[in-house]
């Protein structure tokens, strides 16, 4: 697997970690350098000064180079208008986007070029990842058909989030750990909170994280002793101190593992093949599509004895 993203961010070493794990042979090219990365890795320079919009299509004569050498029986693509742009100038293997929010939400609302660029990507992705309904419905907007698309929610690290003594606070308490930015509208969560205690007088709401919005959001949340605190603290932290926590919002800052989970159960591999040969991997990825995995033998029996008690209610 060739795995293309920015390499500082949290979630693409979690998927590298992942499938590295599994006994996968995974490379990743990144043009943002980093260190400590969990698959073998290769830094792309591209000259910093140039625009976005410029460094990385000039960035695919490289990769052109590092697919020829590595010859990836798939290729993972994160966020659509820079990784997802060069794979699709590039890739002629399979290939997966994976969308994260802000490239499908945003970015292509910028103007008449960001919203052709995101077509252009989609329109050259065999199959597309989201990790939340809102998303998949965004992405269905541009033309893409749903059954290429696979949603899931990103998961919870369970070693570092699990259930504690029972907290001296008498109502929920809840946590929001997004990264304190303008973009993730934490300022509705601090808002919104006093409706809560209008209904729930007992509810506490404490913000983990860090960001450019620290400082506005600290001022808004003012003197109330509803919100216990706008940190800088890591969610993790807080929670394996204190595990005491009854909600979290589904997304993290880059140094969360609430984020990701270090489990992917959508993205398996197949059983007895962990030391295939990459003819037999190859083979097995276009007969069983990423997007398309039927469901496990468990869902299929509760299914069954869900239609059987509609049908006894009837």
């Amino acid at each position: 697997m060739l795995l293309l993203g920015d390499a500082r961010q949290v979630h693409l070493r979690r998927w590298g970690d992942y499938f590295a794990a599994r006994g996968y042979d995974v490379l990743t090219a990144s043009l943002e350098p980093a260190t400590g990365f969990p698959t073998r890795f290769i830094h792309i320079p591209v000259p910093g000064f140039l625009p976005d919009a410029a460094r990385y299509p000039l960035a695919c004569v490289k990769l052109r180079g590092i697919m020829a050498d590595f010859n990836p029986t798939v290729v993972s693509a994160h966020f659509v208008p820079n990784y997802g742009m060069m794979a699709a100038l590039v890739c002629r293997s399979p290939w997966v986007l994976s969308t994260w929010g802000s490239d499908i939400m945003s970015v292509p609302e910028k103007s008449a070029f960001h919203r052709w660029r995101t077509q252009f990507v989609l329109d050259r992705a065999p199959w597309v990842t989201s990790d939340a309904q809102v998303l998949t419905e965004k992405i269905r907007s541009f033309g893409y058909a749903a059954e290429r698309i696979l949603t899931f929610p990103y998961g919870v690290d369970t070693a570092a989030f699990a259930p504690g003594a029972p907290p001296d606070q008498p109502g929920p308490l809840i946590l929001s750990n997004r990264k304190l930015e303008s973009l993730y509208r934490i300022d509705v969560i601090v808002d919104a909170f006093a409706a809560v205690r209008e209904a729930l007088p007992d509810a506490a709401l404490t913000i983990a994280g860090d960001g450019g919005e620290k400082t506005r959001l600290v001022e808004r949340a003012g003197t109330s002793t509803a919100v216990s605190g706008v940190s800088a603290t890591p969610a993790a932290n807080a929670c394996r101190t204190e595990r005491r926590f009854i909600a979290f919002d589904d997304k993290g800052s880059g140094e969360n593992p609430i984020s990701s989970s270090s489990r992917c159960p959508r993205f398996r591999r197949p059983a007895g093949r962990g030391t295939c040969s990459p003819k037999k991997r190859l083979r097995w990825t276009r007969s069983r599509p990423w997007c398309r995995h039927a469901p496990s033998a468990t869902a299929t029996r509760a299914s069954a004895r869900r239609s059987s008690r509609t049908a006894t209610s009837s």
